[in-house]
């Protein structure tokens, strides 16, 4: 498989995510996605994006949950099972863990700062602080 055509597979992947982020999302599903061996295809994302494909869904509801955040009044509640997380409860265990700090002190960060800062996407690099660097 040519590196033009692995890297148009991983795209359908993220843009699979991205388009379900509300549902339960599982390795299987996205190999089949990728028309891959739910193996190979794990293999192929770690090495194509550095975070197995866990990690991605997990990263991005997150992402999806602090753009919510910044751009809602809604309750945390409703912010985790509009990004797919079974309660708020998951979302602050979640978010404590690769964010360093809870949904709600996070929230009230960004309102003291006006700033509204995301969950950065594009760069490689460790969960550090109130920024997730991936890929």
């Amino acid at each position: 498989m040519s590196t033009s055509q692995h890297a148009a597979r991983m795209g359908k992947v993220m843009s699979y995510v991205d388009a379900n982020l509300e549902q339960p999302i599982r390795t299987g599903s996205m190999a089949r996605v990728a028309a891959l061996s739910p193996s190979h295809f794990s293999r192929a994302f770690k090495k194509f994006s550095g975070v197995n494909p866990w990690r991605y869904v997990c990263i991005r509801r997150l992402q999806q949950a602090q753009h919510m955040m910044r751009t809602t009044s809604d309750n945390l509640s409703t912010i985790a099972a509009a990004c797919g997380l079974s309660d708020q409860s998951h979302l602050t265990r979640l978010f404590r863990r690769l964010v360093g700090m809870s949904p709600k002190q996070w929230r009230a960060s960004q309102l003291r700062e006006g700033l509204g800062e995301d969950l950065h996407h594009g760069t490689r690099g460790r969960f550090q602080g109130r920024v997730i660097d991936l890929l």
